[in-house]
């Protein structure tokens, strides 16, 4: 076995097993995740973070979106519409102006602002910044490591709390490609995912949370979904 410590753009860190000359590990070629462990980090001059880490098994390999990768279907970030009708789907806004792109109030049947539904992207006019909202229609599959947060009640039920939809934050990411270009190897091992967000506890407060964590390969196969115990950020707490 090769042994490689990897780390990805800052967000997501890597302990991976990549079977190499010796006999490989038979795994399915649909991803499978286990569970291994959230740490709060506490930064009261920065951002907070949660370090969310899953044990994987793969058996290509086919795990990561490569930026290229993520600016056309099926990995790309969010469908857009020409502002011009037919209104057609845009998918990479590369050296689109946002004025060229459908807006809110455009339309009446678009609806009303969200963070699920809206950019906010900015252009020059005569050296003056102006920002255009922008309708959009989210991607699932734009983010490969996935993750869905609970909080629980009073009665002890816990309820989905969408970090997007509430904090315009997404609370899901994207890892790079795994395997290199020429080698496809079944992968195991662990990765970790570095969520940000500027105070965490404005949202969690003392609250048990728990997490719902998932993740996607190359040809689409969702793995399996995993649940993290409950726990508060207090009993995960460490100090950055």
């Amino acid at each position: 076995m090769l042994f490689k410590n990897i780390k990805l753009a800052g967000y997501l860190s890597l302990f991976l097993i990549i079977a190499s000359c010796e006999r490989a590990p038979e795994f399915s070629e649909v991803p499978s995740i286990t569970f291994e462990s959230v740490q709060f980090g506490f930064n009261p001059f920065g951002q907070d973070s949660l370090v969310i880490s899953v044990n994987f098994e793969d058996g290509d390999g086919d795990l990561g979106i490569s930026s290229e990768e993520a600016k056309s279907p099926p990995f790309h970030d969010a469908t857009y519409f020409s502002a011009a009708p037919p209104h057609d789907p845009i998918y990479n806004i590369d050296g689109i102006s946002s004025d060229k792109l459908l807006r809110i109030g455009d339309l009446d049947s678009l609806p009303s602002f969200s963070c699920l539904n809206y950019r906010v992207l900015g252009r020059i006019v005569e050296g003056d910044a102006v920002l255009d909202t922008v309708y959009i229609q989210p991607n699932p599959k734009s983010k490969n490591f996935i993750v869905e947060f609970f909080i629980q009640d009073a009665d002890g039920t816990f309820k989905e709390f969408d970090f997007l939809k509430e904090t315009c934050i997404p609370s899901s990411g994207r890892f790079a490609p795994l395997n290199t270009a020429d080698h496809d190897r079944p992968l195991q091992g662990t990765l970790s995912y570095f969520f940000r967000a500027q105070n965490l506890r404005q949202f969690f407060g003392n609250n048990t949370i728990k997490m719902r964590l998932q993740i996607l390969d190359k040809r689409e196969h969702f793995s399996n979904i995993v649940e993290s115990p409950p726990f508060t950020l207090d009993e995960k707490l460490i100090i950055e």
